[in-house]
C-alpha cells in the first residue's frame, strides 16, 4: 500500500535531492512519498568518494539526503558549501574519517536518521556521526535500508525537521 496524498507538509517547493552510490531504485518509496506530500524529490547517484555537483543544489531551496555513504558526500559538500542547501540528512551514514574532518561548518538544519538493527553501520557509529557534525538524531527501525522499509516515517522526519516552516 502506497502512500495517501494529502496535503503539503512543511513548504510545498521544497526540493529534496537524495543522494545514495547504489541502485537506481533506491528511493522509489521515499520520492513516492514526499511527492505525495506536495514537495518534489529527486534521486542522484554519486559514486563512493564522489562529489554532489553544486549546480544540482538550488541555493537555500535543496534539502540534500545522503544514504550510507553518500551521507559522507552530503557532509563533503556541506563543507565546501556551508549554507548553500537549506537542510542537510543522512540516513545510515558513518561517521566521518578523520582525515575528512567531522565538522561541518554552517547553521542549516539538520538531522540524521539513525536505522536500528543495521548490519552494515552500527547504531553507536551511526550515533557518534550525528554528534560529530551537529545533527538532530532520530531513531527509525528497519535494518540499513530503513527508508525503503518504513518510507512514510523517515519523510516525516525530514519534513519535521528540514523544511522551512518546520518547527
Amino acid at each position: 500500500m502506497g502512500p495517501h496524498p494529502h496535503g503539503a507538509q512543511g513548504d510545498p517547493i521544497t526540493q529534496f535531492l537524495l543522494v545514495a552510490s547504489s541502485g537506481d531504485g533506491e528511493w522509489n518509496e521515499l520520492i513516492e512519498v514526499l511527492e505525495g506530500r506536495g514537495h518534489t524529490a529527486l534521486a542522484l547517484r554519486v559514486p563512493p568518494g564522489g562529489s554532489i555537483p553544486p549546480e544540482q543544489v538550488a541555493d537555500g531551496e535543496t534539502v540534500l539526503v545522503g544514504y550510507d555513504a553518500a551521507g559522507v558526500a552530503v557532509r563533503r559538500f556541506a563543507t565546501a558549501h556551508p549554507g548553500a542547501a537549506f537542510g542537510l540528512a543522512t540516513i545510515a551514514a558513518p561517521p566521518a574519517v578523520p582525515a575528512e574532518g567531522a565538522e561541518v561548518p554552517g547553521g542549516e538544519p539538520r538531522i540524521a536518521v539513525i536505522c536500528e538493527d543495521d548490519d552494515l553501520v552500527p547504531y553507536d557509529d551511526q550515533k557518534r556521526a550525528a554528534y560529530e557534525w551537529r545533527a538532530q538524531p532520530g531513531s527509525v527501525p528497519g535494518g540499513h535500508s530503513a527508508h525503503r522499509k518504513h518510507p512514510a516515517l523517515v519523510a516525516t522526519l525530514l519534513l519535521n525537521w528540514l523544511t522551512p516552516d518546520a518547527g
